[in-house]
């Protein structure tokens, strides 16, 4: 699916800031994330998401508390209960599509729904003593498709049995799949039930928990790991859970219940460690993990570098992420990623864009600028300074933090956010020449002052030859070069 900037009936910010960042220059640097974000203003039916699925054809499924959606790039599609009775409401808290492109719902009060291949709806209802049975969650499994998960045992659908061209699914059309270990853990509760792998899943209950493998059907002895917060597989055999006690990141081998603390000792991009609480996480490439937080924000950790960087809400950004309440994380196979953050929606970004940009720039007294951008230069590949059209900026990429520089005064009227910075030179005294459209040039110091102005003058022989400079460049043997109107 190829997403599009015009979606639903909005249409997402327009790229305003010709600053372009090519992540392959430095493998170093965090990467600077454009957030594009889908709300009711968008075409959502509720901006409560509860969930996330992609089906074959890249379709995203939504689960909301006020209906079902579908995003296919463009636009947004509603499936309501008064169009659609199989539903049983439209609070939703479940979705996931299996290998035969079936969506599988499940809604608040435990009964579930199969959305077939043709896009046909099916009600499921399977009674036991002639009384109807609710499910308690909806699981995913390459082999079985959706399992229903009951107090009663796991019920998958019957390959055997026609059912395309039925209504309502019912008790002919299950089989019971079987798991050796789990009948005394049926009429447990349980805190957790997540996807591990393809055959595997986490049942976390208080004192610790179990992998059920449905290939082998069986479940394992129970790993003692108490107040764990269940998150995503991330290694072989490698399980990222949140300790609720320590408040701390660590990972479970699972063969060798081996605990290691992956993020121990690593700083984001402000030099601050994780403290926060995390509550969803998922591997969205080979290197990278994404980590939702109760109220903090999201985190990328890069596995390789070891480079952690927070991504947090700008109000003032509309390319941030929506809010600080990041939940579910849902990654499509053409590298866009989608993040729930209710009560406002969802956020997503293309994580394997070869260009990424940078909007908007907002220092901390509230001073922003999301204009025309007209040159850049760098020392470092990290701070750079960006000529813009009324202000000279100073921005640090690793820290995303920003500075208006005051960096000159002409006739007692200070040059920022008035003045249009047109070209930038770094000479090899690392001292930046600005030149500006109707004060000349001028060379500021290590502490971004101006030392130097230099500028046409008719009465001055020795100033440069016309007002109107074109460009500036320096030179190998070190020298600065000005093309004019009147030459150089």
């Amino acid at each position: 699916m190829q997403f599009r900037k015009e979606i639903g009936r909005g249409i997402l910010p327009l790229l305003l800031i010709k600053l372009l960042l090519v992540p392959a220059v430095s493998a170093q640097q965090p990467r600077n994330i454009h957030f594009y974000h889908l709300t009711t203003v968008q075409g959502l039916s509720d901006n409560y998401v509860r969930d996330m699925c992609l089906d074959k054809t890249g379709n995203l499924w939504i689960g909301t508390q006020d209906g079902l959606n579908m995003f296919n790039g463009k636009t947004v599609s509603w499936f309501l209960k008064e169009k659609h009775p199989q539903l049983e409401t439209d609070y939703i808290r479940k979705l996931f599509c299996d290998e035969q492109d079936r969506v599988w719902v499940f809604g608040r009060g435990g009964y579930p729904l199969m959305i077939d291949e043709n896009r046909r709806f099916h009600r499921i209802s399977l009674y036991h003593k002639n009384k109807l049975t609710t499910c308690r969650w909806l699981l995913d499994n390459k082999d079985h498709g959706g399992i229903l998960f009951t107090s009663e045992g796991f019920f998958v659908l019957d390959q055997n049995k026609e059912i395309l061209n039925q209504d309502s699914l019912t008790n002919d059309h299950f089989k019971q799949l079987k798991i050796a270990g789990m009948d005394t853990l049926f009429a447990r509760s349980f805190s957790q039930i997540e996807r591990f792998d393809d055959n595997r899943y986490i049942l976390s209950i208080e004192d610790g928990f179990f992998v059920i493998d449905f290939k082998k059907q069986q479940v394992s002895k129970k790993y003692p790991f108490p107040n764990r917060y269940i998150l995503d597989k991330w290694k072989p055999e490698e399980l990222l859970l949140y300790d609720k006690n320590e408040f701390e990141l660590h990972s479970v081998n699972l063969q060798t219940k081996e605990i290691s603390w992956p993020l121990r000792g690593i700083t984001d991009q402000h030099g601050k460690p994780l403290t926060a609480r995390i509550i969803n996480a998922r591997m969205i490439d080979e290197e990278s993990l994404l980590l939702s937080t109760y109220i903090d924000g999201l985190y990328l950790f890069n596995c390789k570098t070891k480079i952690l960087t927070s991504y947090r809400h700008i109000a003032a950004d509309p390319t941030t992420f929506i809010n600080d309440h990041p939940k579910t994380i849902q990654v499509s196979k053409d590298g866009w990623v989608f993040i729930a953050a209710a009560p406002n929606g969802l956020s997503y970004f293309k994580n394997n864009a070869v260009v990424n940009s940078k909007e908007v720039f907002i220092d901390q007294l509230g001073n922003s600028y999301n204009g025309y951008v007209s040159c850049i230069a760098t020392l470092d590949n990290n701070t750079l300074y960006v000529g813009a059209g009324t202000n000279l900026i100073k921005w640090n990429r690793r820290t995303n933090h920003t500075d208006f520089l005051d960096y000159a005064t002409v006739d007692g009227k200070k040059l920022m956010h008035s003045e249009n910075v047109a070209h930038i030179e770094i000479d090899p005294m690392n001292r930046l020449w600005i030149v500006t459209l109707e004060h000349g040039i001028f060379v500021l110091d290590k502490n971004d002052k101006a030392i130097k102005r230099i500028w046409y003058d008719n009465k001055n022989p020795g100033s440069i030859p016309a007002k109107r400079i074109y460009d500036i460049k320096k030179a190998p043997d070190d020298y600065i070069w000005v093309p004019t109107d009147s030459g150089i």
